[in-house]
Formats: structure tokens, C-alpha cells, sequence
């Protein structure tokens, strides 16, 4: 999930759709792989980490510049880098698969 969009968009925060996709999956013993730039996912750790112990999963976090003026400027519906820096620290836990996505931001 989220390769080509973010499985938590803007709305998610009042909708909360990933909540129950992440459920259904769980509930038919399907594997996940996610990518976000997202701090919800910190909200879906519980299901994370059922699916983990279950069929299994992983979670990336992409971070695309540390730089908050750049952050604003070109993603401003983003969080600012140090709410994705304790997400990361959120998600940690010694049996569970996570990666950070960094992606160099420079302008030309």
C-alpha cells in the first residue's frame, strides 16, 4: 500500500479508511507492505503489530528533506520533520520490519 498514493491522505485523520483496510486484512491473513510520509500511522500501531505477528508486515516512512522551508514550499500538507522523526521512534520495536525513505531535495 501507498506506492502510488499515500494510504493516508488528508481526510484519513476524520474518516479513517486505512484503519479498516489494515482490519480486513489482518481478518483474511494478508500480508502488508506500506509506504507513507504520515504520522497516522502511529494511530494504526496496534494493527500493525497484529499483522506483524500474523501474516506479517512492514512499514516505510519517507522523509523527502529534514528542511522545513523547503518542506513547506513543496509539500505543505506535510508534517514537519521532527513529528516524522518520532513516528519513526514510534514504530520501533525489535521483531518489527520498518525502513525510512529519505530522498535528497535540492533545487536547481
Amino acid at each position: 500500500m501507498g506506492t502510488a498514493t499515500d494510504p493516508y491522505q488528508p481526510c484519513e485523520g476524520r474518516y479513517r479508511l486505512t484503519e479498516g483496510v489494515l482490519g480486513r486484512l489482518l481478518a483474511f491473513d494478508t500480508p502488508i507492505s506500506m509506504l507513507t510520509k504520515s504520522t497516522l500511522a502511529v494511530r494504526d500501531l496496534k494493527v500493525f503489530h497484529e499483522l506483524d505477528r500474523g501474516p506479517g508486515a512492514s512499514e516505510a516512512m519517507s522523509i523527502n528533506t529534514l528542511d522545513d522551508g523547503l518542506r513547506q514550499l513543496f509539500e505543505p500538507d506535510m508534517p514537519r520533520h521532527s513529528r516524522d522523526s518520532r513516528c519513526c521512534v514510534a514504530l520501533r520495536a525489535p521483531e518489527y520490519q520498518r525502513r525510512l525513505w529519505l530522498l535528497r531535495s535540492c533545487l536547481c
